[in-house]
């Protein structure tokens, strides 16, 4: 049998294998994670009101030091959805009214005004419905509780909303009418033009009969209030009425409100909670019975 004989290695074979070695060891291995460098400055973007976003250059170590590591984890949270809606919806409000009853034109004048000047306006959506205790007669007709000059102003109202949407100048021109009222000087509500700055196209707008056709339609909406309203002022706030108690109707715009709340609800609260359970019984003008329109 043939045999094979293995011949040992040789010097320069040895040379040849710790050549290798060394080779190997000069090969760069991969750097573990902590060899990385760290970037020197990290683009922060911070949010802002008018959901723009601005960046600023910060170090990574005066970033934990100004936020803190759970600060930071909320706020790297937050701008991961920068689609995300932040502003908290307005406060729906909405005043069912006629002209000249003496409490309406107190309660726009003497209060509802307040929100303007106090800055509850700004988390408002205000709609003023001037209607009230009005009804619709057999042959289409208006007729009203305090007479054909209320059906006059409320149909002037209607036509001034309706052509001034913006809220700031068709309150303007009714605080300006409901004002001569309780000075029992409504019969100059024309003045209210040239003192609110707003043309006369509402007058237009009544001799037209459009101004008919909007107050149809209050007419059919506040037939269908539910529950119905059983006097004026009635004021719904976020669709739930407030009947008797209208009168603390900024701390239930306060209280719906879930947004960073004005400055002004925080004496409102204060004073709607210093009156305690009392309730004063409110001076509205009444609903008449089968007056109402059938809408």
């Amino acid at each position: 049998m043939k045999t094979f004989r293995l011949k040992p290695i040789k010097k320069e074979s040895k040379k040849m294998i710790r050549a290798h070695r060394d080779r190997d060891k000069a090969t760069p291995q991969p750097k573990q994670w902590s060899n990385y460098p760290v970037p020197t400055t990290i683009k922060v973007y911070s949010y802002n009101h008018s959901v723009q976003f601005k960046s600023q250059s910060l170090k990574p170590c005066d970033l934990i030091s100004q936020m803190g590591f759970t600060k930071l984890f909320l706020f790297l949270f937050l701008v991961s959805n920068p689609y995300q809606s932040y502003a908290a919806e307005n406060v729906s409000v909405t005043f069912y009214y006629e002209t000249l009853c003496p409490y309406c034109a107190d309660f726009i004048v003497n209060h509802l005004a307040e929100i303007f000047q106090n800055g509850l306006i700004s988390i408002v959506n205000l709609r003023m419905v001037p209607w009230g205790n009005a009804w619709l007669n057999s042959d289409g007709s208006f007729a009203c509780q305090h007479g054909t000059d209320e059906c006059l102003l409320n149909t002037i109202e209607a036509c001034t909303i309706t052509i001034y949407p913006n809220l700031n100048q068709h309150f303007t021109f009714i605080h300006c009418v409901e004002r001569l009222t309780l000075q029992n000087k409504h019969s100059k509500w024309g003045d209210c033009f040239e003192m609110s700055k707003l043309g006369t196209e509402p007058i237009n707008c009544y001799n037209s009969g459009y101004g008919n056709q909007i107050e149809t339609k209050y007419a059919k909406e506040t037939a269908h209030l539910n529950p119905p309203h059983r006097f004026v002022p009635w004021l719904v706030v976020n669709n739930k009425p407030l009947a008797e108690d209208y009168g603390n109707f900024m701390a239930y715009i306060c209280k719906a409100y879930k947004g960073k709340s004005p400055e002004a609800c925080r004496s409102i609260r204060y004073k709607t909670e210093s009156i305690g359970n009392e309730k004063s019984i409110p001076q509205v003008c009444l609903a008449e019975q089968g007056r109402n329109s059938t809408y």
